[in-house]
């Protein structure tokens, strides 16, 4: 077997060269696509290099130098071009918020290896060695992707990671044609880019909130009305939300209601720094939620399962894992855990295969309906 030479990449910094190149992407039917950014406390990635392979040629686009992305977008969209991408849930985050794009069709091989037998969950080294044989190296995985100029050992682990993503990829495409998965897999990506364009509105992150569900509905406000004000600072100013404030320092001030800033100062994790900031504005969503009618409020979160229904959801994953086993396919992949769990808090459900949660539609519900629809539980 002759070993794989990686070509030279071209370094592209200025509108013309981007242009250009996006000419001769729009001629290809698939692009390997990777993005190296920072992310440490800022609520948006912060894109340090864009790569691109063509399988003849690397590109390595500079964003802090390219004003025009407008080709770019062109390529990133165009549904005849099949952008491959590695666990590319924060890369089609940073074209969302970047570009003002979504991304589409996207063949994500991490996904695609599950699906294909290959493996749940892989890293992208490892996918390559398993697949390759080839060991990459990890040195510059964390490295500043902002400084100028990258050294040379930045680009060329840069320029790694789009052209072994080509091998990767055209085997796993190969394999899940074979199987007749290929469906599987690009309704998968279509889906994710479109939860990540919809995002989490702000005024529903309080319910993403560890442990939320042990609070009553007037804490459950307070909360809600501190992740709402918090998502628009962090937001506008473009912090990580824990640079605005904590979420276990949110869930405190929840339960606890202070009054005062001397009782704010007293919740752990309420440092000084952030209560100077933001105390006056976090104590007025205490006293406003004070003063709001029942009628106002939240209902309570939905509390961890029962018994009785973990018994439930532990049958219908055993269920499930009958479908699951022969495919060589994990269970979760077939079934989401939050999408079982509304089965077995409404076991009347399972009969009903039209009223499953949108995550158990489409091919899942085609290959899920018929070992689930005739389950049944005693009450």
């Amino acid at each position: 077997m002759t070993e794989a030479i990686m070509p030279e990449y071209e370094w592209v910094a200025d509108n013309a060269s981007l242009a250009r190149c996006c000419k001769r992407w729009l001629k290809r039917q698939s692009l390997m696509i990777d993005t190296e950014f920072e992310r440490t406390q800022t609520f948006y990635p912060r894109p340090g290099l864009i790569q691109v392979y063509d399988g003849e040629q690397i590109t390595l686009i500079d964003p802090l130098k390219v004003t025009d992305m407008a080709p770019l977008r062109e390529v990133l969209t165009d549904p005849a071009v099949l952008k491959a991408v590695h666990s590319g849930s924060e890369d089609v985050e940073l074209f969302i918020h970047r570009l003002a794009i979504t991304p589409q069709p996207l063949f994500d091989t991490q996904i695609a290896a599950a699906y294909a037998g290959v493996g749940q969950g892989m890293g992208f080294q490892r996918l390559v060695e398993s697949l390759t044989g080839t060991v990459l190296s990890k040195e510059q995985t964390r490295s500043d992707w902002l400084q100028r100029p990258l050294s040379e050992a930045q680009c060329h682990y840069a320029s790694e990671d789009v052209f072994w993503l080509l091998p990767v990829f055209e085997e796993l495409y190969a394999k899940l044609q074979t199987l007749g998965r290929l469906r599987w897999l690009l309704d998968d990506t279509s889906e994710q880019v479109a939860q990540i364009a919809r995002g989490v509105a702000p005024q529903d992150y309080y319910a993403k909130v560890k442990m939320a569900w042990q609070l009553k509905p007037r804490e459950l406000a307070i909360l809600r009305d501190l992740c709402d004000w918090r998502e628009g600072i962090a937001r506008s100013q473009d912090l990580s939300r824990n640079m605005v404030m904590p979420d276990r320092v949110l869930f405190e001030v929840a339960k606890r209601k202070p009054f005062k800033l001397e009782q704010l100062m007293g919740i752990e994790g309420a440092r000084a720094h952030l209560v100077k900031r933001h105390g006056k504005a976090v104590l007025a969503i205490v006293e406003a939620v004070r003063a709001l009618p029942d009628e106002a409020l939240p209902p309570a979160l939905p509390k961890p399962l029962s018994k009785s229904a973990q018994q439930r959801l532990n049958t219908i994953r055993g269920r499930i894992d009958t479908v699951a086993e022969p495919l060589n396919v994990p269970v979760d992949m077939l079934a989401r855990k939050r999408d079982l769990e509304v089965l077995a808090r409404r076991p009347e459900l399972l009969a009903l295969p039209d009223k499953w949660p949108v995550g158990l539609q489409g091919w899942r519900g085609e290959l899920l309906s018929e070992c689930l629809s005739s389950l049944r539980f005693n009450e």
